[in-house]
């Protein structure tokens, strides 16, 4: 006869052999993982009126519970249930917020008749090679981009006045290529051309401090986020001194997953092919926290 004891631990053992067997979800499948919709507020007609709530006496009206504020597409996910919160420890009893937070970079090489071609992640490019790049998020966020010089210190690639009036806040699934309106041209000299990308739910202190000046006047606005912040206004001279990328490498998540795609298959019985080449960076992480941090080296030779 098995004891409580011995039933308890056999479905112990059993749950943790289940969530072993459980796949892990790669890096493009968490980019594209579907953001719940909020349902619809109920319509009301002109015909109908709303019936008032009838009070007993000597009884109050129960309280009726706050409408919370957000993005609307996460009306549905707010308050997550039991099991729903963040799986990681250093997230622990963060509320979920969104999806899990997720990047896709892509390299655009101008091709000899004019239009800029995907070409892989790898590519160790010639001189007189010129390139983009293209940088999309699942999620909407602020996105920092800054490029190392010789001298060892960080320019700022975004945000950059001719982007959104100089708006680090993007949305979730548009475009964004660097360097705007432009591209990088690779020189005689072969090396690394180092970027840094940093993408984050909530403004990066860090770099929000070295990227803009907070105007307290009425001056027009650098950004176009209308979060109630303080109006911002892009610093006419921003270097970034190597310590502060240190420490921002520093604190970078665990849980980040990477997937390269370098794919040409066909996606449709009409013969359409899709050629993606792609770099996709993911975290778990649902919460306001979540942070991307990724580094970016362009080799030629």
């Amino acid at each position: 006869m098995r004891t409580p004891y011995a039933v308890g631990l056999g479905l112990l053992i059993a749950g943790i052999v289940s969530a072993q067997q459980q796949p892990q979800l790669k890096a493009r499948e968490l980019f594209y993982t579907p953001i719940p919709d909020a349902k619809p507020a109920k319509e009301v007609s002109e015909k109908e009126t709303p019936k008032a709530a009838t009070v007993k006496p000597g009884k109050t009206k129960p309280a009726q519970p706050a409408t919370e504020s957000g993005d609307t597409s996460y009306q549905a996910a707010r308050k997550s249930p039991e099991g729903a919160r963040v799986q990681n420890a250093s997230v622990a009893n963060a509320e979920v917020v969104g999806p899990p937070l997720a990047l896709k970079y892509r390299l655009l090489k101008r091709s000899l008749d004019g239009p800029y071609d995907e070409v892989d992640t790898d590519t160790v490019f010639k001189s007189g090679d010129k390139i983009r790049v293209s940088v999309e998020a699942n999620d909407s966020g602020y996105l920092y981009i800054v490029q190392q010089g010789s001298s060892k210190t960080w320019s700022v690639l975004f945000p950059n006045e001719d982007t959104e009036q100089g708006s680090n806040r993007i949305q979730r699934n548009r475009e964004y290529e660097i360097p705007a309106g432009g591209r990088f041209t690779f020189d005689d000299q072969a090396g690394s051309e180092k970027m840094f990308i940093v993408l984050t739910r909530r403004p990066e202190p860090d770099l929000e401090k070295l990227i803009y000046s907070l105007n307290h006047g009425a001056a027009v606005p650098a950004s176009g986020d209308k979060t109630g912040e303080k109006p911002k206004v892009m610093v006419a001279q921003n270097r970034i001194n190597d310590s502060v990328i240190a420490h921002l490498r520093g604190t970078l998540s665990r849980d980040l997953v990477f997937e390269k795609v370098n794919d040409d298959g066909p996606v449709n019985s009409s013969g359409g092919k899709r050629k993606e080449k792609a770099m996709y960076v993911a975290t778990i992480n649902r919460s306001p926290s979540a942070r991307i941090v990724v580094d970016l080296s362009l080799n030629h030779q």
